[in-house]
């Protein structure tokens, strides 16, 4: 009797410690997997990634702390190793940390610099070869590759505008230039993500990058002897939204016309949304180029904003008068 009531409890044991082992592994595969999500999002939201090692903190004119970084390693985006970031959180001096940032406003020191906000909720904090984040740890290098297999999305617009004026076509496009085609790769199936209406999208379609060389700016930052790369994805050309009536606006890949290398072209251009990425997307494929020969232009005749206009100094006088 005593050794059936040994057996029982022995196996009432067994039990216990098979559920409580049974149990903990989802937990830890759950806190991998938040862990994983955040260090996505943040990394999608972020304009600029790092690892370094916070030098001091500081209080500046408005109240706010400020925490001064040594880059170690970029990660993406525009940096430099050795660069002394000022970063608006208040971090631990000494400790390393993996930085997700992005553009932050004045701080308000000696002389006004610009500051980086962390776009994560918490900090990723270094700890030799691997992260940790919220009681969970990655391995560095694992994180790594996950940015590189990121990388290799390409973050698109979410909603692609069809402008039926020129001023309308001027206010969409972020930079307006002449430019000549110095090459264009081949096509390939490239994966894209968009947001749209609230809900990330990804989807396969073939794309090419066009490298441009630029010679005179009418709007934007570009400048002369400066060189652009726009991805130019045919396909998007049956997704247009008029901007005004928000109505489909869509055409065929026909209605595009044809970029050749050598070429020169008036470009119209949106910057990339994505701030670690380094190409551009034309406004459209139907307005994204009108080119131009002996100063006289050719377009698409689906692109009705340019109505009128037949030589390139009646076009940039134009765009220049609108405000």
């Amino acid at each position: 009797m005593k050794i059936k009531n040994i057996n029982m409890i022995t196996l009432c044991a067994v039990c216990i410690i098979a559920l409580v082992v049974g149990m903990a592994a989802p937990v830890s595969a759950v806190s991998d997997e938040k862990f994983l999500s955040d260090a996505r999002q943040s990394y999608r939201s972020a304009s600029l990634v790092v690892s370094g090692i916070c030098k001091d903190t500081l209080t500046a004119a408005d109240g706010c702390i400020v925490s001064r970084v040594f880059v170690d390693e970029v990660l993406a985006g525009n940096a430099k190793q050795g660069d002394l970031l000022r970063i608006r959180d208040d971090l631990v001096p000494g400790s390393e940390y993996l930085l997700y940032l992005g553009y932050g406003e004045e701080v308000h020191f000696a002389e006004d610099q610009y500051s980086y906000d962390t776009v994560s909720s918490e900090p990723f904090v270094i700890s030799g070869d691997t992260v940790e984040y919220r009681g969970s740890s990655m391995s560095l290098e694992d994180i790594k590759q996950d940015m590189a297999a990121m990388d290799r999305i390409v973050t698109v617009h979410g909603a692609m505008y069809y402008h039926g004026s020129l001023e309308a076509l001027k206010k969409g496009s972020e930079s307006i230039f002449i430019g000549n085609v110095a090459s264009i790769s081949s096509f390939k199936n490239t994966r894209f993500r968009s947001q749209e209406g609230g809900s990330t999208i990804e989807k396969t379609a073939p794309a090419a990058t066009v490298t441009i060389n630029v010679y005179g700016s009418v709007k934007g930052a570009v400048s002369f002897g400066s060189a652009v790369d726009m991805m130019y994805i045919p396909e998007s050309v049956g997704i247009m939204t008029d901007s005004v009536s928000l109505e489909p606006a869509s055409h065929a890949e026909d209605d595009i016309m044809e970029l050749e290398e050598g070429g020169t072209y008036l470009f119209f251009l949106r910057d990339d949304p994505d701030a670690k990425q380094t190409c551009a997307f034309p406004v459209n494929p139907i307005q994204g180029w009108i080119k131009v020969e002996n100063d006289m232009l050719t377009y698409s005749p689906a692109n009705g904003a340019l109505e009128g206009y037949k030589t390139l100094p009646q076009l940039v006088s134009a765009i220049n008068n609108i405000e």
